[in-house]
C-alpha cells in the first residue's frame, strides 16, 4: 500500500470482506496484514451482531477503523457517538439519504395521490433554490456566456 501513496493528502483504505466468508479470525488476520503493509484505515465488512463489531474494534484497539452502517443490513445500525467510543474513526450511513429521501417521495406522492394536492410544509421551489445556491450559477453562466448566445442556433 505504501508504494501506493501517492502523497500525504492520500489515504490507503483497506476493506475485506473476509468476515462473511470465512469468519471473524481469517477478517482479523487479513487487517493485520493490510496495515503492517501500510493501509491508513481498516474496513472490515458486514460484523453481523454488535460483539463481533465490538471484537474488531477491541483487536485493532488504536488503529483507524471504519464501519458501515445500512438500515435494514446485515450489520446492526448503531450509534456514531457508540461507535467512536469502540474506537471507529468513520462511519458510513451508506444509503441513509437515499432511503429518507425515498421514504418523502413515497409519502408525498402518497399525499398528492390521496388528497389531490402536494403535502403542506414541504420545501418550496425558493428554498430549494436558496440550498443549491442557484443565483450563483446564473450569475456564472451570465459572466461566461455570450449576450445573445441562448438565443443563437449552432451554424451548420
Amino acid at each position: 500500500a505504501d508504494e501506493a501513496r501517492s502523497g500525504e493528502d492520500f489515504t490507503i483504505v483497506a476493506r475485506t470482506d473476509a468476515l462473511s466468508v470465512y469468519g471473524l479470525d481469517e477478517a482479523l488476520r487479513r487487517g493485520e496484514a493490510y496495515l503492517s503493509n501500510g493501509a491508513d484505515l481498516l474496513f472490515i465488512e458486514s460484523p453481523r451482531t454488535v460483539d463481533e463489531i465490538r471484537s474488531i474494534a477491541h483487536h485493532f484497539r488504536g488503529k483507524s477503523l471504519m464501519i458501515n452502517m445500512i438500515e435494514g443490513g446485515i450489520t446492526p445500525v448503531l450509534p456514531v457517538q457508540e461507535l467512536a467510543e469502540m474506537g471507529y474513526k468513520l462511519v458510513a450511513y451508506a444509503l441513509t439519504g437515499l432511503l429518507s429521501a425515498t421514504d418523502s417521495l413515497l409519502k408525498g406522492f402518497k399525499e398528492l395521490l390521496t388528497h389531490g394536492l402536494p403535502p403542506s410544509g414541504n420545501l418550496t421551489f425558493s428554498d430549494i433554490n436558496k440550498l443549491l445556491k442557484t443565483e450563483n450559477y446564473i450569475k456564472l453562466s451570465e459572466r461566461f456566456s455570450t449576450s445573445s448566445g441562448r438565443d443563437e442556433l449552432p451554424k451548420k
